[in-house]
């Protein structure tokens, strides 16, 4: 099925199958969908909803790997990816949920797993390890979450679960200062974007660790730093790279730790770009060509002096659009470069750079 043979193949279909065909089409193209989350979409069953929410294949198994040899609830296991995940490492495991479609959906998907249909509000287990995947509410258009735009809210299953070593995915706009219970936050991001947070509590969390991030990639290795880490960054002078953190070590609050384990320093204390004489390896970084203050006059006459055609704009600590900024340029060239604009102390700064993948 494509655009161009949309009509064609749903007549074809409702033609062979009756009033079935709807469900199999939608089914067709949920599969084609969840490439990007299980490895084996052709034999899995969704709801459009249950997709949207599901976890990457490979961040659910790296969460996973923390349940190994216990005995694990999935409270909320959907259609059973993160129970996928769950199953080949843990002791035993079993999975519930109140939407019976979505129940028979698991059973398909996850062939042999223990299921039960139950309120994550209502624990039907003893002494288990409990993991859970709230869904979100509609949050009106605020980036922070609270811990009540979530269902099961997280206050409920922390009342509903006293104790117990439970594991909670999160939006990673969660406001973590206002959890319901102490432990750990590990911000998880796959391919340079962040998916998710994770509220560790008991026995499953790090001890020392309030904070972590985690970087997964789908074609390199995986990498983790924690608060517990040395942060003994200085601020200087730029140098010759500038550094973007990963967003799940901007988001966790460990970009100080991130700098001093790769001797990165800070521009500022309250900006997040970093800068030193050598990147680290396997990231995108910006060799500096040229730096100064910032005004849109200066940045365009350095650019029409490099013949620059074409051109990146990362921003961060000012107020500039990259879209509307782009066309008043008036780009011309055969070169292309990347410009960083952000600030240093109330300096407005820009950084004319290339970008380069470190190996």
């Amino acid at each position: 099925m494509t655009p161009s043979s949309y009509l064609a193949d749903v007549a074809t279909a409702r033609r062979l199958l009756g009033e079935r065909a709807g469900s199999v089409l939608e089914t067709v193209l949920l599969r084609r969908k969840a490439v990007s989350k299980v490895d084996d979409p052709a034999r899995w069953l969704f709801t459009d909803t249950a997709l949207q929410q599901a976890t990457a294949a490979p961040v659910a198994a790296a969460r996973a790997r923390r349940f190994a040899g216990r005995d694990v609830h999935d409270l909320t296991c959907s259609v059973g990816v993160d129970l996928a995940a769950l199953v080949p490492v843990a002791a035993r495991c079993v999975g519930s949920d109140l939407d019976p479609v979505r129940l028979a959906m698991a059973r398909h998907n996850v062939p042999g797993a223990a299921l039960v249909r139950a309120d994550a509000l209502r624990p039907v287990t003893r002494g288990t390890a409990v993991f859970a995947d709230p869904a979100r509410r509609d949050a009106a258009g605020r980036r922070r979450w609270r811990a009540g735009d979530f269902l099961p809210p997280l206050d409920g299953l922390a009342a509903a679960w006293p104790g117990a070593d439970l594991a909670v995915k999160c939006a990673p706009g969660v406001d973590f200062d206002a959890l319901p219970w102490s432990g750990e936050v590990e911000l998880v991001s796959l391919d340079g974007q962040v998916r998710e947070a994770c509220l560790w509590t008991g026995s499953l969390a790090t001890p020392g660790v309030r904070r972590r991030a985690t970087v997964l990639r789908t074609h390199g290795p995986e990498w983790t730093v924690t608060d517990i880490d040395r942060d003994d960054c200085p601020v200087t002078e730029p140098g010759e790279w500038l550094v973007d953190p990963d967003g799940a070590v901007v988001r966790a609050g460990l970009v100080r730790h991130y700098a001093a384990r790769h001797g990165l320093s800070q521009l500022d204390e309250r900006i997040a770009y970093l800068t030193g004489d050598a990147p680290p390896p396997g990231i995108r970084a910006f060799q500096v060509t040229e730096f100064g203050h910032y005004s849109e006059k200066e940045l365009r006459r350095t650019l029409r002096r490099r013949e620059v055609g074409r051109l990146e704009i990362l921003v961060r600590g000012l107020d500039v659009d990259p879209n509307a900024l782009r066309p008043r340029l008036k780009l011309a060239g055969p070169h292309e470069a990347t410009a960083v604009l952000t600030r240093i102390g109330r300096t407005p700064t820009m950084f004319v750079c290339t970008a380069v993948r470190t190996s």
